[in-house]
Formats: structure tokens, C-alpha cells, sequence
């Protein structure tokens, strides 16, 4: 079985192309530049399925006890074992509390192994191009070319190769030195493509360059300027994409595609569609229920909504837009930038929409970050662009969960879920159970108790998809007992918060705010877990 899937990985197709040039921010965006490399268009043989199937069928004659493992190594994966609990009296704020029958509180916490049994074979369908309704999708997400962002990149691909996520899933990294690209290609070809011929890399140039306006030297970097600006790259740019001369006006080469941005910091927890029709997968706003839309259409784009309001309604529009320049977000009501443009990624649009958001969003958020040098500078962009644009947002609040705290996401879904079966669902991630938010977006810090369970994505070494380290968290599993609830118990959780730059405050978390840290756990300790064990068994020799 493993020779069989080594060679199935090995048959895969490698890239070749040139590396962008490094440039400023400032440079002519429109000038030509060195085609980046993209991946060929290879599919799987379909003689090697033949050749899969058939060494399936021959596993029941080479032997019953090897047969019987398997069998039991799935079943183990899909339906994992009940985890043991301990309990002990540690008093009333002692941390992670249930109340026993006794009436006393007693610490709940699961011990022993958090991660499934054996990692699972994925069998790519490089022909997954299209969702259910037909619709081409391409998820795009923007890095820099730091070791920092590589194992993020690499969970995010790996999940998508799990969720059967649809479309080419293509990953931007800005401002690479000659040195880094050709780490980052050799990255790619060695650890993304196996996983799947629909895996995509895209070198731009260097953008996040903040210049002085009246001297012009480089003043500082604001490192989400990559966000728009890559995007707009490699839809111009890339053979995935392109654009074309049609009838003297120069389109997008797929104006039929969809393009989903997302944030390298997410893992996709079931897919991403057009499709937003059905009441058990979606959850939209009350305060735009009304003129609910089913699927996204041009000129129909979608986003998750986020708590961020429409202060960009206060900023000087002259300065961004230019002055005398008209522009519907010029006038655009407040209470209309709130319900339909107050959104962040996911970002779902047809293609000639995000080219045209694309462009104005690279051409207003440098005037934005000016008068805003602040974080969400470029979500703000995003949304002035959006505006001028006339494309109102359908806003949704199932595409993403992040933070614990808010109510605009799609938390519901994770509160619904029976208290002890919390943890077990976050790892399992079985959509037919219980219905899932389509991302986790792990931007937060999640704790519980002394942070006797605790994550935070700054934490995590930048080389734990290795195939050294123990189970420590630092180039090993992610280990350590996991959080549980009691059905039926009264659970008591403290967690700290941040509150501003230096200053956390110690609170106590709600019933439905300890199920939704629970599950954040739980997510991406199971699939960073898993992830990694599907590094090793690829890439480390045995």
C-alpha cells in the first residue's frame, strides 16, 4: 500500500516557470512582468486507479490479520474511541470545573492520545475543478515567502485536500528573494504538489513598501498590501487565470470562474460553494434576511461578515478616491455600508467582479492606510472599492469562526452540538452530524482555565512539519490533554483576554463560550496533528 501511494505521488506533475521580479509598491503596476511559474495541467492516470483497486481486492487474499488491522485503523479514524476523564476536586476557580453528581467541582479533562489513530489515505480527484453546481472555483490566499507562513500554507492545503474542497487552491507569496523563490518552488514541488495536481503557487513581486509622499524613500511596511495587490497579480498575470483582448476590452480569460480569498491563518472545515440556498448549512444575518440571495451570480459577490462596522465612511474620500472624483461610496448611506459591505474574507465573487474590486482596492488602499495605518487598512480598502463599485455583499456568518467573543459568526452551529460530543466533532469534522462553518479562521489566542489548555498560532514552531522533534509542540504533535464537557455538568472556565497591547483580564467564560474555545481547540489540534501525520508518512523515511 505505501509503495502504491509513493508512486502515485511520485507520477504527479512538477511546475516550471520563471520567478517575478522584486519591485516596489510604487512601481507601475501595469508594466510587463516575468510570467510566474504555475502548475502544468496533469490528472492522475487513470490506470493507477485501476491498478489501486485492484491491490485493494488482493489485500483480502495476502492476509486476514493485515485485512482486519486496516479495517480497524479506519474505523478508528472515523469513529474515534471514547476518551477517558478524569476527575478531581480542585475547588470553585480552580480552572478547567464540571459539577459531579456529589454537587462538588471537578476538573473534566481528556487524557491520553488527541489526535486519530493512523493518518487517512486521501485519494485526490484532480478533476474536482467545479462544485456541485458546475461553477469553476479558484481559492487563492496571500503569504510572504517566510518560514512563518510555509507551515500555515501547508495545513491549509492539507486541509483542503481533506474537506474536498472544489477548484484549484493557489497560494500567492510576495516579495521572495532570488534565494527564497527557489526555496519556495522546491517547497511546493516536494511537500503541495503530491497532494494534488488542483495545488497552485504564484510568485509576485515585493508590494507592502509604505513610501514617504513627499520624499519617496521607504518609511516602514504595511505587509497586507500583499492581499490586493498579489490578488490582482495573479489574476492578471497568471495562465490559471489571465486576461484576454475581447472586442477591444480586456476581460478575464474565465469570466465564469469564481474566485474565494481566503487568509493563510484559516483551515477549511467543509467546503467553500456557490451554493448558499440550504437553512441547515447557512446562516445569514437577521438584518438581511430579507433580501436573502440563494447563490452567488456576477454581481451578486458574497463574505463573511465581521464586527468591523463602516467607520470607513469617516475617512476622507478625496484623498483616497481623488478629489472631484464621483463615486457612489461617496454617498452611499451608513447603515447600507454596515448591512452590505462590512465583510472580510472569505471573500467570494465571479471573476470579472474580483478584477474589478481588485483593481480599485490596489488603487484606494494606499490612501486609506494614510489616513488609517492601522490593522484592517486593507479591509477597509476592500470595502470603499466594493462601494464604488455598486456590488453589494450578500453577508454571511457560516463561512468563518474566530473569535469566541463575537455573535456574527457562525458559532451557532458549534453550540448546537451535544456537550460531550464537542472535542470528538471538532476532530472528526463530519458535516452530516452537525453542520459545520465552511473555515476556522486560529488569528485568536484560545485558552481555558491557567491556560492549562492553550493555543496560539506565534507559538508554534515554524518547523513542526518535520520529521524530527518529540511530542512537545516544538517540531512535534501537539500534546497535552484536551478540554471536555460533561452532559448535564455545570462547567466553569476562566480564560485570559487580552484587552489592549499589555493589558489581560481573567474571565469567566459562559456555557456556549466554553463550547466554542472547546471546539477551536480541539479543530486545529486534530488537524495539525493529522496534517503532520501525513507529512511523515509521505516525506520521512520509516
Amino acid at each position: 500500500m505505501a509503495a502504491l501511494r509513493t508512486a502515485i505521488h511520485r507520477s504527479s506533475a512538477r511546475l516550471s516557470s520563471n520567478n517575478s521580479p522584486s519591485q516596489s509598491l510604487s512601481d507601475n503596476y501595469n508594466a510587463k512582468k516575468k510570467e510566474p511559474r504555475t502548475l502544468s495541467r496533469q490528472f492522475l492516470p487513470r490506470w493507477f486507479l485501476v491498478v489501486l483497486f485492484i491491490s485493494l481486492a488482493a489485500v483480502s487474499h495476502v492476509g486476514k490479520r493485515r485485512q482486519l488491522i486496516w479495517e480497524e485503523m479506519i474505523k478508528n479514524y472515523l469513529e474515534p474511541p471514547p476518551i477517558e476523564i478524569k476527575l478531581t476536586d480542585k475547588g470553585k476557580f480552580g480552572g478547567n470545573l464540571a459539577k459531579t453528581e456529589s454537587g462538588k467541582y471537578a476538573t473534566s479533562v481528556a487524557v491520553g492520545s488527541n489526535t486519530p489513530p493512523a493518518s487517512p489515505i486521501h485519494l485526490d480527484d484532480p478533476n474536482l475543478l467545479k462544485d456541485h453546481l458546475g461553477v469553476p472555483l479558484h481559492i487563492v490566499f496571500s503569504t510572504d515567502c517566510s518560514s512563518y507562513q510555509h507551515w500555515q500554507s501547508y495545513l491549509l492545503f492539507y486541509s483542503a485536500l481533506r474537506s474536498k474542497q472544489p477548484g484549484t487552491v493557489t497560494r500567492i507569496a510576495s516579495g521572495c528573494s532570488e534565494e527564497d523563490a527557489a526555496y519556495v518552488h522546491r517547497w511546493f514541488d516536494d511537500q503541495i504538489l503530491p497532494m494534488s495536481s488542483r495545488f497552485r503557487i504564484h510568485l509576485t513581486p515585493h508590494f507592502s513598501s509604505v513610501k514617504d509622499k513627499v520624499e519617496g524613500h521607504e518609511k516602514k511596511d504595511y505587509k497586507y498590501f500583499n492581499k490586493p495587490f498579489g490578488l490582482r497579480h495573479w489574476i492578471e498575470e497568471s495562465t490559471t487565470m489571465g486576461l484576454h483582448d475581447e472586442n477591444g476590452k480586456v476581460e478575464v480569460k474565465f469570466p465564469d470562474s469564481v474566485i474565494i480569498l481566503i487568509d493563510p491563518d484559516m483551515i477549511i472545515l467543509r467546503p467553500i460553494t456557490t451554493d448558499f440556498s440550504s437553512d441547515r448549512d447557512v446562516i445569514i444575518p437577521k438584518r438581511v434576511l430579507k433580501d436573502r440571495k440563494m447563490r452567488l451570480e456576477e454581481g451578486i459577490p458574497f463574505g463573511q461578515a465581521y464586527g468591523m462596522g463602516a467607520h470607513w465612511k469617516d475617512f476622507d474620500m478625496d484623498s483616497i478616491i481623488g478629489k472631484g472624483v464621483p463615486s457612489p461610496a461617496r454617498d452611499l448611506p451608513r447603515i447600507e455600508g454596515l448591512l452590505r459591505y462590512a465583510v472580510g474574507p472569505p471573500y467570494l465573487a465571479n471573476a470579472k467582479d474580483m478584477h474589478s474590486i481588485a483593481v480599485k482596492w490596489t488603487d484606494f488602499v494606499p490612501g486609506v492606510y494614510e489616513q488609517y495605518p492601522k490593522l484592517l487598512a486593507e479591509m477597509y480598502g476592500y470595502c470603499i472599492a466594493a462601494a464604488h463599485l455598486k456590488l453589494p455583499h450578500q453577508k454571511v456568518e457560516s463561512l468563518m469562526i474566530s473569535d469566541p467573543t463575537l455573535s456574527c459568526e457562525g458559532w451557532s452551529f458549534v453550540e448546537s452540538m451535544p456537550d460531550g460530543k464537542v472535542c470528538s466533532y471538532a476532530m472528526e469534522l463530519d458535516h452530516a452530524k452537525y453542520p459545520l462553518p465552511n473555515v476556522m479562521h486560529y488569528c485568536q489566542t484560545y485558552n481555558l482555565g491557567d491556560n492549562d489548555h492553550s493555543f496560539n498560532k506565534r507559538q508554534v514552531s515554524h518547523t513542526f512539519f518535520s520529521c524530527e522533534g518529540e511530542d512537545d509542540g516544538k517540531g512535534g504533535m501537539l500534546s497535552g490533554p484536551l478540554p471536555m464537557m460533561e452532559s448535564g455538568a455545570e462547567v466553569r472556565y476562566n480564560s485570559t483576554r487580552r484587552m489592549r497591547k499589555g493589558v489581560y483580564k481573567t474571565v469567566e467564560l459562559s456555557r456556549g463560550e466554553v463550547k466554542r474555545v472547546v471546539f477551536s481547540l480541539c479543530a486545529i489540534r486534530g488537524t495539525m496533528n493529522e496534517a503532520l501525520m501525513y507529512y511523515r508518512e509521505h516525506h520521512c523515511k520509516k
